[in-house]
């Protein structure tokens, strides 16, 4: 009886991470011809393929901790059964942005049912990586954007006016006017392209893997990422008010070349920043547990 039992286990341990490759596979074959459009044309997206093997990595290098596979948690399958019905109803309304989430669910859900709440906690962290290749609602992007715009434009055009700058701006305009009866010296518009929305994404991918990476209290995990929104929108204004005194000072042909080679140059900076506040939190989860452990003493 013994022995049969323990045949059970290893063919389930064998079968449980068999089945979920070919759920992975089969989920993937689905979801990814349909995202490849918008991975290749989207500026925010270029790097999802990228973030896609990072995330299979991170999987694999948690592999002996996923099992083992005989649990039949309840609320896994329903969690299962839910995400099922969204992934159908998402694929039968046309909803681009909900197939690629709910997709992501039912693999999670799946290990939920078949391995238990531990191993799905533990896949949790690489598949949200998972939610950066998604494409946003195009209704959410033209409503964050123009505001943004605003942001980044009253920002810009604050930090030039204390370079000396003579900065008229005008909603999204930007214009370099010594003398208000002439033509602008220089001027910017601040397009949607502009509006930091895209750095915000890229690095809000890096922000998150820089949070699952690092070894601290989960919410200050969730202060490290969300410092990205703010880091990203300072040094987009910093870039315009750069590309504002470039194409005042000296010429705007260099100013444009500045525009259109930035990006780079400005995730860099912002990945600097953030991987400083993670040394500072880090430095804070310390403080904690040591504090913790004191009072535990006493």
């Amino acid at each position: 009886m013994h022995r049969e039992t323990t045949s059970l286990a290893t063919s389930a341990d064998v079968l449980g991470p068999a089945l979920a490759i070919v759920l992975g596979i089969a989920l993937c074959a689905i979801v990814v011809p349909e995202l490849w459009g918008s991975w290749t044309s989207d500026p925010t997206l270029t790097q999802a393929p990228i973030v896609l093997l990072i995330a299979i990595g991170l999987i694999w290098l948690k592999r002996d901790r996923l099992g083992p596979w005989t649990a039949e948690n309840r609320t896994g399958l329903a969690m299962l059964v839910f995400s099922t019905f969204c992934f159908l109803a998402a694929m039968w309304a046309d909803i681009d942005f909900l197939k690629p989430i709910a997709a992501t669910a039912i693999g999670l859900c799946a290990a939920w049912y078949v391995a238990g709440p531990s191993v799905a906690r533990v896949l949790a962290g690489p598949l949200g990586l998972l939610l950066f290749v998604v494409p946003w609602p195009t209704t959410l992007v033209a409503r964050l954007a123009f505001p943004l715009q605003l942001v980044s434009s009253a920002y810009a055009g604050q930090l030039a006016g204390m370079l000396g700058l003579p900065i008229v701006r005008d909603g999204v305009n930007l214009a370099v006017m010594p003398d208000l009866h002439r033509a602008p010296v220089y001027e910017v518009v601040v397009a949607q392209e502009c509006s930091g929305l895209t750095s915000i994404i890229v690095l809000l991918t890096i922000g998150y893997l820089i949070a699952y990476l690092t070894p601290i209290r989960t919410y200050l995990r969730a202060i490290l990422l969300v410092s990205v929104i703010p880091l990203a929108l300072i040094l987009n204004a910093v870039r315009l008010t750069a590309i504002l005194c470039i194409g005042t000072w000296y010429s705007h042909s260099l100013a444009m070349w500045v525009h259109n080679h930035e990006e780079p140059v400005l995730v860099f900076f912002t990945t600097l920043c953030v991987i400083g506040i993670r040394r500072y939190l880090i430095d804070v989860d310390s403080r904690l547990a040591g504090d913790v452990i004191g009072g535990a003493e006493q």
